[in-house]
């Protein structure tokens, strides 16, 4: 209804329905795109789906909650993906994607340090959020929010993937994780709800994979430092296990989220220091 008079709006003033030249160009670059949009349709409710259809629906309630708190970190890193895209495009085209591999080094340690943040009290928010009975769905909430870390670092490489057009490549890494989380989820859900988390995080993970080699491939200079990136991931992992053996342990816990905390801030400084630092700087 409201985008109907902005349509006319637009047909009125340009004068010209159709242009072969620019229909050409148009569904060149977004056709490609429609298994792309179907495959994260998928991969965003495929877990829920087969939990209800394979665990019941009490199994479907928990895993609710869990995913509900651990995909906040995603929200964050798709909204900051999409608000870092015309920065990103803009600096490929000035030949700078070194700057931009420092640059979203940084935001990727920091998105791993804010979602350990929430993993060190996750256990106090998710009883917060629910009862007692819902506590054996702790484990589901690291990895659906350690996969917002893998999602910042495919969604950087695919606006490199984006700026040379090969929006095939982009289809291709939804579609394969579309399909390792549907395979994931047919293996794992028989034994445990909590699988659906692990097959989503492996998901995460292998559409990552996919983006990062298609980068690669295509383009003139990496916009991603794959090994640190993968690096910080690994290390982001090893840290959540340890805070998931201390998830009865609150001081420990608590001395954990000031330690992130101070990292964050410097993070934080150092990340400020170098945008100021950009006017000036030629890399």
């Amino acid at each position: 209804i409201f985008a109907l008079p902005l349509l006319l709006i637009v047909i009125y003033k340009g004068k010209r329905l159709y242009s072969r030249e620019i229909w050409s160009f148009l569904l060149k670059f977004n056709l490609p795109l429609l298994p792309h949009s179907v495959s994260a349709a998928i991969l965003a409710n495929v877990d829920k789906v087969m939990i209800s259809a394979i665990s019941g629906r009490a199994a479907l309630a928990k895993y609710s909650v869990a995913h509900a708190l651990g995909v906040g970190m995603t929200f964050v890193t798709g909204g900051l993906g999409s608000a870092l895209q015309p920065w990103i495009m803009r600096k490929i085209e000035e030949g700078r994607e070194e700057r931009v591999a420092r640059m979203s080094l940084r935001i990727t340690a920091l998105i791993a340090l804010g979602a350990l943040a929430i993993l060190a009290v996750s256990p106090e928010l998710l009883s917060i959020l629910a009862p007692e009975v819902y506590g054996d769905a702790l484990i589901s909430v690291y990895p659906i929010t350690l996969a917002a870390v893998a999602g910042f670092i495919s969604s950087v490489a695919s606006v490199g993937i984006l700026h040379a057009e090969k929006t095939a490549l982009l289809s291709l890494s939804a579609i394969v994780g579309a399909a390792v989380n549907i395979g994931g989820n047919f293996l794992l859900l028989p034994y445990s709800y909590n699988g659906a988390a692990f097959s989503f995080l492996a998901a995460s993970l292998a559409s990552m994979a996919v983006s990062l080699i298609s980068a690669k491939r295509i383009m003139r200079a990496s916009i991603v430092k794959a090994l640190p990136s993968l690096g910080i991931f690994a290390g982001g992992a090893a840290l959540a296990f340890l805070l998931y053996q201390l998830r009865e342990a609150l001081l420990p816990r608590i001395i954990a989220l000031g330690i992130i905390g101070a990292l964050a801030a410097l993070l934080l400084l150092r990340l400020k220091k170098y945008v100021l630092e950009a006017p000036r700087c030629k890399s």
